[in-house]
This record gives C-alpha cells, structure tokens and sequence, in this order.
C-alpha cells in the first residue's frame, strides 16, 4: 500500500492549510464555477473552513481499508444509538474529530455539543482526494453560523433534486458515515496501522509507504470478541454494544460470532484483510 501526493493531492493541501493544486487555489469541479467566480456564501464557508477547522481536521488523519469499511457498517446501527444515548444522556465521552479517507472520499468532520456553552457546532466538509469540495454542513455558535449547507452541482446533475430537504438528506447520508466510522474506531476493537511521514512501514508481510510529510493511521480488521450460550438453533453474528467501568457508563462494541445454541461457544474469526 503506497500513499503519496500522487494518489492523494489533497494531502499537500492540508498541510499547507491552504489548496495549490491550481493556480487560483482551491480547485473545483467545472459545474461549481458560479458558486465560486465571486464572493459569496460559499467562499466563506470555506475561508472559515481553511482558518479555524483544517488545523483541527490535521491532528487526526486515517485511512479506511475496505474490510474495516464493510465491517463498521454491520455495527452501524448500534453505534447510532449509542450516539443519540450520549448526546441525550452523556454516558459517555465521544470524540468525533479528524480526517477520514474512504475510497475517492475525503470526509472532514468535527463536533462538538456541550449544552449552555458558547464553543458548540458541527462542521462536516467533503471533498474528493484532489480536493474539489463536495458538499458541507455547518453549525456554530461559536462562529455565530446558523445551519448553512452545500452541495456540489457535480453531485446533484442528472438526479431529481430540487429541494432543500433532498440535499440535506445526501448531506446527512455522509454525515453518517462519518460519524459512524470514528465511532467505530472509538468504540471497537479495530486494527491500527501508523505510518509516520516519509517512511516505510512493515506489518506482518505487508509493507506500507508513506510518501507524504502526514502522519498517517490505516484502519482494518480486528478480532473481535465472540460470547455465546446454548440450545439448538443458529443465531446470525451481529455486535453488542456492551457496558463497562465502576459505573457501567462507558461502552466498548464487541462482536458476537455466528453460533448454534447447543452448548459451545463459536471462535471469532477475522474479517479477511484486503489492503
């Protein structure tokens, strides 16, 4: 696996805190050239983007292996509850800030929701790994933005789309992917892989190059924890979000293996890595 400006020039523009892969900056798909031809809404979202949240969005960078892709959405479900039992109840920290590479997909995201405090919001940029913006979401009280959304016209051509309901929907879509993802790296036992700027790294057999000046976490597969009980029929493997600590506030997604109710336990298996 070889990451470099090459296959990801969006990477340059992170760490600059700015885009130069044109000579005007931030690149951009052709269909979005009025959005972006004169000052308006949209370039500020963006200057706010470049000036406040690209320094927060670099501190946490990972790439998504497709088996730890497919394997956070079998717990998807799950771990949206568990998310609307933390910002209801608080029981327990929740840390969703960072950078997400997934496919030709770059998803910017962090959140912060503290009742009664001036620094809530929720920022949500997506662009593609050149770094053409593809939609975002922002909500700050700390900046003084009420909801504000976009969505690229690269996205929205050749589909029936014409209100502001609709795109909030493709929006919230990938808000939940996301979201989701870095729950699941939080919350699971998944497998890490640091690369550290400009170096090759093995793990196992496998050999990993960092060709950028970014440190880099992969994320894949993990054993997970099998826990089963008996009598006679199968049950279909599924995760549990399962309780711990002095106060049994905290919680840790664990994966229940398939298994027939018969009076043994089933192995956890691995997830086949595919890097």
């Amino acid at each position: 696996m070889k990451i470099s400006y090459r296959t990801h020039p969006i990477l340059k523009g992170i760490e600059n805190n700015t885009f130069n892969c044109t000579p005007n900056g931030m690149p951009f798909y052709e269909s979005d050239k009025k959005a972006f031809d004169k000052v308006n809404i949209i370039q500020d979202i963006f200057f706010i983007w470049g000036k406040h949240y690209l320094p927060q969005f670099k501190k946490d960078i990972v790439y998504v292996t497709k088996p730890y892709y497919e394997a956070h959405l079998k717990a998807q479900t799950k771990l949206l509850d568990l998310y609307v039992d933390i910002l209801k109840n608080d029981i327990s920290d929740l840390n969703i800030s960072g950078t997400v590479f997934i496919g030709n997909k770059v998803y910017m995201i962090d959140e912060h929701f503290i009742e009664g405090n001036d620094n809530s919001e929720v920022s949500f940029y997506v662009f593609n790994k050149l770094g053409m913006p593809i939609m975002f979401y922002l909500d700050s009280v700390k900046n003084n933005i009420n909801t504000t959304a976009w969505i690229s016209q690269e996205i929205i051509k050749g589909k029936k789309i014409n209100s502001e309901k609709q795109i909030m929907s493709i929006i919230h879509t990938e808000m939940i992917n996301a979201i989701s993802i870095m729950m699941f790296k939080q919350f699971a036992e998944v497998e890490t892989k640091y690369l550290p700027p400009n170096k090759v790294t093995k793990h196992f057999n496998s050999k990993y190059v960092n060709n950028t000046d970014s440190a880099i976490t992969v994320l894949t597969s993990k054993w997970f924890t099998s826990l089963v009980k008996s009598d006679s029929f199968k049950v279909r493997g599924h995760f549990r979000l399962q309780p711990f600590g002095k106060e049994m506030k905290d919680y840790k997604l664990i994966w229940i293996n398939n298994y027939i109710k018969s009076g043994y336990t089933a192995p956890a298996q691995k997830i086949k890595e595919n890097v």
